[in-house]
């Protein structure tokens, strides 16, 4: 079974309900009515009116609420233009950790629009590793364990990506970064990319200059940190970004 496009749910919500919903307020009518003539919350229509007047129409087919599950195009449209796809053209395997939160929206997508034939994908969300199992090539390999834990025993298997992806919910970034980081670097032959936030920065004493991030990162580390490229991704929490490491 190649990638698929039906979900197996859908949210309680279709598009046609929040288009009702942001057309009542962009028409004159408080969130609370609008909300209540489809049955949302006041906090969703919010959400919706927002994310319409950013990005439009299409933006609100799939807004990640609560029990809805994205198709594949709806990863596609809604993905972070952050990541650097272009390093993916390089590698024959990835190994995407933390992947499930957004169902790959960051990170997996891209991987998948680029084509490479060997995607190892590791969360401890059986449920919504079990969706992207559907949605994404049956070839690829699906780990339901803790991303340090897995990483350890890629390492102590042999096992080598050429290119490694973290990107954990913001308290975990700096476990990854400063504290696993060699764990990482062990099953990866080409690329690390890793979530960096600002409080990296901060442990660092640093910006988001790339030189000045590598020196104060290797510094920090004791050894040399190969740093390729710091993307910023949006100023969530004062600035997030895709950190390259160049293995």
């Amino acid at each position: 079974m190649s990638a698929q496009e039906s979900p197996t749910k859908k949210s309680k919500f279709r598009l046609k309900h929040k288009l009702e919903a942001v057309e009542n307020v962009l028409g004159g009518s408080s969130t609370k009515h609008a909300a209540e003539l489809v049955g949302a919350s006041e906090e969703l229509v919010e959400k919706w009116q927002d994310t319409y007047a950013k990005a439009g129409r299409n933006a609100l087919r799939y807004t990640g609420d609560d029990g809805e599950l994205p198709k594949l195009t709806d990863l596609e449209r809604n993905a972070q233009r952050a990541f650097p796809i272009r390093l993916m053209h390089e590698c024959d395997s990835v190994a995407s950790f933390f992947c499930a939160q957004f169902y790959g929206r960051n990170d997996v997508v891209h991987v998948y629009k680029a084509g490479v034939p060997n995607v190892t994908l590791v969360d401890l969300d059986e449920s919504k590793l079990e969706y992207m199992r559907e949605i994404y090539p049956d070839n690829w390999e699906i780990v339901l364990e803790d991303a340090f834990a897995a990483a350890e025993h890629f390492a102590k298997e042999g096992r080598k990506f050429d290119a490694v992806i973290c990107d954990p919910y913001s308290n975990l970034a700096p476990v990854v970064a400063l504290e696993q980081l060699d764990n990482f670097l062990k099953i990866t032959s080409k690329y690390f990319l890793f979530f960096c936030t600002n409080d990296i920065l901060k442990t660092l004493g640093t910006d988001a200059n790339v030189d000045e991030f590598a020196m104060k990162y290797s510094e920090h580390l004791g050894k040399t940190v190969q740093v390729k490229d710091l993307i910023f991704r949006s100023s969530h929490a004062g600035g997030v970004y895709w950190c390259v490491v160049k293995v």
